[in-house]
């Protein structure tokens, strides 16, 4: 069995410690496969109100709060808090997939599926 967890950054009120927290939980755990993402606030969902109030997060630019061709997954973040730019929350993605997948533990059990064939990962 392959334990897995998704994790999002970027929550209202997001700050450098709480990411940082975010990104220690995800190592502790005992996982082998975790995502990483920037809280995407979409329309009809409460955050999404938050973000157009910026009540805790705000739309990087305001006419993104309606142009859903800004809306998807993975990308260049839509969003910002009050101490966390876009640029700074990619940042933190970005370095929470890289020390997650670069944990021994995770890996070994990478490494250890190629070596008997495994390449689709």
């Amino acid at each position: 069995m392959e334990p897995r967890a998704s994790f999002i950054l970027g929550h209202p009120y997001e700050t450098r410690e709480t990411a940082e927290a975010t990104i220690q939980f995800a190592q502790e755990l005992d996982l082998l496969h975790a995502n990483f993402t920037v809280m995407t606030p979409y329309p009809g969902t409460p955050v999404h109100g938050m973000a157009c109030r910026g009540e805790g997060l705000r739309f990087v630019k305001p006419e993104y709060a309606s142009d859903w061709r800004v809306y998807r997954r993975w990308g260049k973040p839509i969003i910002e808090t009050a101490t966390l730019s876009a640029d700074d929350l990619e940042h933190l993605r970005e370095r929470a997939v890289t020390e997650f997948y670069t944990q021994d533990k995770v890996f070994s059990y990478y490494d250890g599926l190629f070596q008997q064939g495994n390449r689709s990962r």
